[in-house]
C-alpha cells in the first residue's frame, strides 16, 4: 500500500482531467494545456467535474453544477480560485498554447479524487504473479488509459528499487555499525588482558 501510495502522489493522479465532447467525455492523461492544483474542503465534491475553458493565453472560465450547488466564475492563470467548497490554481503550459492555436474552442473538465479510495482502487487492480521456472514475477494493471497504466507500472518499480537500495544500505550500515562495535569490545578485552599481563609480571619482578 504504501507504494502504491507513493506512486499515485508522485504521478499526481489525485486529479484527472478530460475532454467533453460532443457524445462522450474522454479522460486525457497527457498533453493537456494547464495542470491544476488544489484541494475540497467538501468532501461530497470527489468525483465531480468541473468544466474549463481557455479563453486567452491568460485566463479561463470554469463552472461546476450540482443538483445543490452552482458556481461559475472567471480567473488568470497562476491565480487561486477560492471558494466554500473547493480551492485550486490553474498553471498554463506554453508550449501545448503555441502547438494549437484552436485551444479556446475545447471544453475541459478536471476532477478531484480521493486519495485514499484511488490507493486502494490501484491496489486491487494490481495484477502480481509469479513466472514460472524463473525467479522473477509478472505485473500487470488494467486502467482506461493505458499510457497512464504503463508510467505507474514504471513508477511503481522504480519505487520499489529505490526502497530497496534504501534497505540494503540499512542493513549493511547497521551490519558494519555492529562489527565495529564488536571490535570495540575485543580491543577493550585486548587491553585488559595486556593490562593484566603487566600487573602480573610486575608483581611477579617485585616478589
Amino acid at each position: 500500500t504504501k507504494m502504491v501510495d507513493e506512486t499515485v502522489k508522485k504521478l499526481g493522479l489525485d486529479i484527472s482531467y478530460y475532454i467533453e465532447g460532443r457524445i462522450k467525455t474522454g479522460e486525457v492523461y497527457k498533453g493537456t494545456p494547464f495542470e491544476v492544483q488544489g484541494k475540497l474542503l467538501d468532501y461530497s465534491f470527489y468525483e465531480t467535474p468541473i468544466s474549463l475553458k481557455i479563453i486567452n493565453q491568460k485566463r479561463f472560465a470554469w463552472e461546476i453544477n450540482t443538483e445543490e450547488y452552482s458556481k461559475k466564475g472567471e480567473a488568470n492563470f497562476g491565480d487561486p480560485v477560492v471558494t466554500s467548497k473547493f480551492s485550486f490554481l490553474v498553471t498554463p503550459d506554453s508550449n501545448v498554447f503555441k502547438n494549437n492555436p484552436r485551444i479556446n474552442e475545447i471544453n475541459y473538465q478536471f476532477r478531484f479524487h480521493d486519495h485514499k479510495e484511488l490507493v486502494s482502487k490501484y491496489k486491487k487492480r494490481l495484477v502480481i504473479e509469479p513466472i514460472p521456472d524463473a525467479s522473477a514475477i509478472s505485473i500487470s494493471l488494467e486502467d482506461e488509459v493505458m499510457e497512464k497504466a504503463i508510467d505507474f507500472l514504471n513508477t511503481l518499480v522504480n519505487i520499489y528499487i529505490e526502497n530497496s537500495i534504501s534497505v540494503n544500505k540499512q542493513v549493511n550500515e547497521n551490519t558494519l555499525a555492529f562489527i565495529d562495535g564488536q571490535l570495540s569490545q575485543v580491543e577493550n578485552q585486548l587491553n585488559g588482558i595486556e593490562s593484566n599481563l603487566e600487573q602480573y609480571q610486575k608483581d611477579k619482578t617485585t616478589f
